[in-house]
């Protein structure tokens, strides 16, 4: 690893540095309750290295995402009920925000200009589920769509542009309230006029004609299924907003783009880079060879030109930016041992830290302003009594 050349000492007093041990010396020293002994050749190290302090388990919590530097949201399996949850980290409080027969899904969290803090969330005991916005200070919520894929888009932080039942309308934020946009008459006809053959169909599903005559008797039946229903109940299946546009895909594959305010459309057969849109500017990323083999963690600028290079190990996993692209945390595989390193790297200070990590590639997320982090035991493994682990990174 690049930014670890004395990997045993570091490893040795960084454990020392997240447990709290004292009396901890490479060689054996010990001395009283009052501090940690540092040898004058490791002090170097010391000052380069990061503290990262475990603070708290919670004992069958999934975390999904924090709040802001405190609250953290997660999900907790209860006899037969899924918990939406949501946690404190300074006061160990536990409160309940939702509770279903069926998995609760967190799609994003929004402050508002109010200072109120919002969470929307999936419920997947109605079919079709049902989008629900939560307001954390008032504890209400409403329903926002009956449901979200890609058929969503947030706006200048203020409002968001939902699909509903093949209808678009426009919530505010600020507000609370929920607007429909009326497409024009032939927008829509033009949208739902599903016209396409079966051929038409899968190649625009399946561009590649030697990937389609490669599918199988089954695969091909499922494709009959779903042009079946496709052509039976067209709906609005992608939305994306820029400045004033919206551009809208049904099932017939043919794109729009209508004005809200001058209410004109027309055709469009825009290419949204849907990657790009989830996985906005982030300062720490692998890279990798054209056989996918990595060539290391470097750190880029917001015109993706590299900086500088972070770990040269070729087994990156998980690079977590903080949100506020302050820090990275993410794992990469112990030298000698069946078991991962837990690596956190500060782009500002160029400090890190390195610890022995025995329980999978545990889901990592950070809080607002990169002070703490949370970490899931055993995150990858189908287990619903999972615990979080909370950490202070300093």
């Amino acid at each position: 690893m690049k930014f670890n050349k004395k990997k045993i000492g570091v490893y040795a007093l960084s454990i020392c540095m997240m447990t709290g041990l004292l009396g901890c010396s490479t060689q054996g020293q010990t001395q009283s309750n009052s501090k940690v002994v540092v040898l004058p050749n490791q002090q170097s190290e010391v000052n380069n290295t990061l503290k990262l302090k475990k603070i708290d388990e919670i004992k069958k919590f999934d975390a999904d995402r924090w709040i802001d530097n405190d609250w953290i949201l997660g999900h907790v399996k209860k006899d037969n009920e899924y918990l939406l949850n949501l946690y404190n980290t300074t006061t160990k409080k536990m409160m309940t925000i939702a509770k279903s027969s069926e998995e609760l899904l967190v799609k994003f969290t929004h402050n508002n200009k109010n200072g109120e803090r919002l969470v929307i969330f999936k419920d997947y005991a109605n079919q079709p589920s049902i989008t629900y916005i939560y307001n954390l200070n008032t504890n209400k919520k409403q329903v926002l769509c009956n449901d979200i894929y890609r058929n969503t888009d947030i706006v200048d932080d203020k409002f968001i542009i939902v699909e509903d039942d093949n209808k678009i309308y426009k919530y505010d934020f600020n507000t609370y309230v929920k607007n429909e946009i009326v497409l024009p008459v032939k927008l829509r006809k033009s949208l739902f006029d599903f016209n396409l053959s079966y051929e038409e169909y899968i190649s625009k599903i399946i561009p590649d004609k030697a990937r389609r005559n490669a599918l199988s008797d089954y695969d091909i039946k499922q494709y009959k299924l779903m042009y079946k229903d496709d052509k039976a109940n067209p709906t609005i299946n992608e939305l994306k907003v820029e400045n004033d546009n919206i551009f809208l895909r049904s099932d017939n594959f043919q794109g729009y783009v209508y004005d809200i305010k001058t209410k004109q459309y027309s055709k469009s057969d825009f290419k949204y880079d849907w990657y790009a849109y989830y996985h906005k500017y982030k300062r720490g990323i692998e890279k990798k060879d054209e056989a996918g083999i990595s060539k290391g963690l470097f750190e880029v600028n917001k015109n993706g030109m590299i900086v500088n290079l972070i770990d040269d190990n070729k087994y990156i996993y998980s690079p977590t930016n903080s949100n506020n692209n302050k820090k990275i945390a993410y794992y990469t595989e112990h030298a000698t041992e069946d078991k991962f390193i837990l690596n956190v790297y500060d782009f500002d200070t160029k400090r890190s830290i390195s610890l022995p990590w025995d329980y999978g590639q545990g889901l990592i997320r950070w809080n607002k302003d990169a002070t703490k982090l949370s970490i899931i035991k055993d995150g990858f493994q189908f287990k619903s009594d999972k615990n979080t682990v909370i950490y202070t990174v300093e």
